[in-house]
């Protein structure tokens, strides 16, 4: 349902902050990734992201689609709803400069979405897609106006989130003939259906170096970079079609036509999932938490305006990751 009009304030009122008995979206929803939806293979995607527990997506204004990871923030009090480190050297900048009289949160996520920026889940975003229209190459050639979804979605289906996956169980690489490789999920514990990854920015300041303590502060939430410098961030989160047989992670719904085309056309041989997230600390990439942004954060030199001089090397980097 849309939020309630609210009555007219006098300017001594309004100039008040707008923060006093907010349930704090803004510690509870992480804006993650944003993507374009041009064509059959963009929808299918989208589909697969909500299969994730805690992943959410929007559609704002003019078209454009973002995904949300839904997490209460480490330092937020659960009870009084109030940021633990506030006005402390250990809250991060974006927190602390966010201007709440124009905060974009409170109108969307206390309710089903508003013009601005509607909320997606698997039900909405199918009843989209069956309103489009596709060209014989499968791309959009028609979709429904942006503004006025609110108007006919079906309502946002309530969510009960399970736990965020550990980071684990580890086990040695292992090397394997050829003979060895023709199943090579048997014995995996379904690495991609419990991590989501999405390009990041690479962090060219000293401000963008502290936003990333901002996102690290969302459990289940990490930062990766491999040899070529490339991030990414990365999300613990539980597909929930995952099935459990013993250690061993299998799909619920393999082989049916619901399954997304991103899992049916996946490469096992080729599965970056294993080498990167079954060792604490794989040798191809640098993966570091919440607990070792700081030593990280020190490897980076910065000028006088804040901007990166000197950045440290992927050894560096992986040796800050601990």
């Amino acid at each position: 349902m849309p939020a309630a009009p609210s009555l007219p304030l006098p300017f001594d009122q309004a100039r008040l902050s707008p923060c006093g008995g907010c349930a704090a979206p803004c510690c509870t929803v992480l804006p993650v990734y944003d993507f374009d939806v041009r064509g059959l293979p963009d929808i299918d995607y989208a589909l697969y992201l909500c299969n994730f527990e805690r992943i959410e997506l929007a559609i704002n204004e003019v078209g454009g689609w973002r995904v949300h990871y839904r997490a209460p923030c480490r330092q937020l009090d659960p009870v009084q709803r109030r940021c633990t480190v506030h006005g402390s050297p250990d809250q991060p900048r974006v927190c602390q400069k966010y201007d709440a009289h124009a905060c974009f949160y409170t109108s969307i996520f206390s309710a089903d979405g508003s013009p601005r920026m509607v909320r997606m889940d698997r039900g909405r975003v199918l009843a989209w897609a069956a309103a489009c229209t596709f060209g014989e190459d499968r791309v959009l050639v028609g979709a429904p106006d942006p503004t006025g979804l609110l108007g006919w979605l079906p309502p946002l289906l309530p969510v009960e989130h399970g736990p965020i996956p550990e980071d684990g169980p580890h086990r040695a690489s292992q090397a394997r003939r050829w003979s060895e490789l023709r199943a090579p999920c048997d014995a995996c514990p379904a690495w991609c259906c419990q991590r989501l990854s999405f390009p990041h920015s690479r962090p060219e300041n000293a401000s963008q170096v502290d936003h990333l303590r901002f996102v690290l502060g969302f459990p289940g939430v990490e930062i990766q970079v491999d040899a070529h410098d490339a991030w990414s961030l990365v999300i613990r989160a539980r597909c929930g079609h995952l099935l459990d047989a013993g250690g061993v992670g299998r799909c619920g719904i393999f082989g049916q036509p619901e399954r997304p085309g991103v899992c049916q056309r996946f490469d096992a041989l080729s599965c970056a999932y294993q080498e990167r997230f079954s060792q604490p600390q794989p040798p191809s990439v640098a993966r570091f938490g919440f607990e070792a942004f700081p030593a990280v954060a020190e490897t980076f030199v910065f000028g006088d305006g804040g901007h990166i001089v000197e950045r440290p090397s992927f050894r560096t980097l992986q040796a800050a990751c601990g």
